[in-house]
């Protein structure tokens, strides 16, 4: 942006925009973000290219440590494309490798049309280094998440191990069914699909609306509480 955002009200936005993505088409999300942009000292233009960059490391890295979290838990990994489908991994492979080019490949070389429309200005790759490893640690709390989820109905610990890894792909397969509300029904498959053969139907049902109501809870919940600095 070129531009110094302060912080509070940044974060403020961000989480107002995170609970606005139960939106149909998850319009929500950037709706949010541009309508804060000028109070942050930016562009509608600007906040749209960030959200943008954002998603793709998000569903790059969320895809990644899911991935990586699978290789150790042995049976769970075989299971990934009977949930994911070949289609999902193909387009995760996709965000990857997008990824990886905003991280390696100075701006200057994207076509102008598109700098001038999004107002990317400035030189050096558009992703910086440090974003793909706050979105890890942020992934890392879905992982316990998940594993805290299972055990707490009844998984075996190498089970709840292993689903670990689907907890952190589910919101990924979520985020990307553009047409479900903050992904809802597109987690709960994944989550059941994985675990159902393990812990039972059931279990593994309850589990998944178990994590919808955590998630959701949590969403609304920090929003709230970040509230009050939006307009400092």
């Amino acid at each position: 942006s070129g531009v110094k955002i302060p912080l509070l009200p940044a974060m403020a936005i961000h989480l107002e925009s995170q609970a606005a993505r139960y939106t149909p088409g998850k319009v929500g999300l950037p709706l949010v973000r541009m309508l804060g942009a000028e109070r942050l000292g930016t562009t509608s233009r600007i906040a749209a290219s960030s959200v943008f960059i954002e998603v793709l490391c998000f569903v790059a890295t969320g895809g990644v440590c899911g991935f990586l979290v699978l290789l150790t838990s042995g049976g769970m990994l075989s299971r990934i494309t009977e949930v994911l489908g070949v289609v999902g991994l193909v387009v995760l492979l996709g965000f990857v490798l997008g990824l990886a080019f905003l991280m390696l490949v100075d701006r200057r070389v994207l076509p102008r049309k598109l700098r001038d429309v999004l107002q990317i200005d400035g030189e050096g790759p558009l992703v910086p280094f440090g974003l793909p490893f706050i979105h890890a640690g942020y992934w890392l709390t879905w992982g316990i998440h998940g594993y805290l989820t299972s055990r707490a109905v009844h998984a075996p610990v190498d089970v709840a191990w292993g689903s670990m890894g689907f907890y952190e792909l589910a919101p990924v397969m979520g985020f990307l069914a553009l047409a479900a509300p903050g992904g809802m029904g597109v987690r709960e498959a994944v989550v059941s699909i994985a675990l159902s053969t393990a812990i039972g139907p059931a279990a593994a049902l309850y589990a998944a609306l178990l994590s919808r109501g955590t998630s959701v809870i949590v969403d609304f919940g920090v929003w709230m509480a970040f509230r009050p600095f939006r307009d400092i």
